[in-house]
């Protein structure tokens, strides 16, 4: 007998995705919804190609252990978020060490 996952068993699945409606389907989600949507999505993608193209990409770390990729891309994320709030809270740009007034 093979079972795959909640699903199979009956049970409500611990994941739901939520995406944005295309025009010519019947049920629509409100647009302040799908605005927040799209900003959320812009910021994962955003993300994501920092890691992996800030700098080295993931793909080619050089990690020989799965802890040595781990904390390359743990350190790519710490790195990627000390500059975010240097930027955000002190207007400081770390690329080009300016200060916005």
């Amino acid at each position: 007998m093979h079972r795959c996952g909640l699903a199979s068993q009956g049970a409500e699945p611990a994941v739901r995705v939520w995406t944005a409606r295309r025009e010519n389907q019947h049920n629509q989600n409100p647009t302040e919804f799908d605005r927040l949507l799209n900003s959320v999505r812009e910021r994962v993608e955003g993300a994501f190609d920092l890691l992996k193209e800030g700098g080295r990409s993931v793909e080619h770390t050089l990690a020989h252990t799965v802890a040595g990729i781990c904390s390359r891309i743990i350190a790519k994320i710490a790195g990627g978020t000390l500059r975010l709030f240097l930027r955000r809270f002190f207007g400081t740009d770390v690329l080009t060490y300016t200060v916005s007034a």
